[in-house]
């Protein structure tokens, strides 16, 4: 049997913001040196790298809030705002992430 998952706006929105959370997460192990970087790599290129992880992270976070417009519309206030922040939070990561994954050796060098 199989089984299907419910979508409605307020899951929606807590993958979205879960997704944000794990790609926040990970340049903060690697950057507080939770993570090790694997032999022979320099920890500000492992550091440099996780920027990609956390652009991809808020883009799928993005298009999981773009995709389930129509759930949203029923949503109660506090949702609505939950969903507005989350809208306009991973944007905001994907370019962090950007800057991380083009210019995060130079600080740490």
């Amino acid at each position: 049997m199989r089984k299907t998952f419910n979508l409605n706006g307020k899951n929606l929105i807590f993958m979205s913001y879960f997704l944000v959370f794990l790609g926040v997460l990970t340049p903060m192990l690697v950057l507080f040196s939770i993570v090790e970087p694997p032999k022979g790599e320099p920890p500000h290129i492992w550091f440099q790298r996780s920027g990609s992880l956390l652009v991809i992270f808020a883009i799928v976070a993005e298009s999981i809030l773009l995709q389930g417009n129509e759930n949203f519309k029923n949503l109660k206030v506090a949702w609505k705002t939950s969903y507005s922040v989350a809208k306009i939070l991973s944007p905001i990561l994907a370019i962090i992430g950007t800057m991380i994954w083009g210019y995060g050796d130079i600080p740490l060098t």
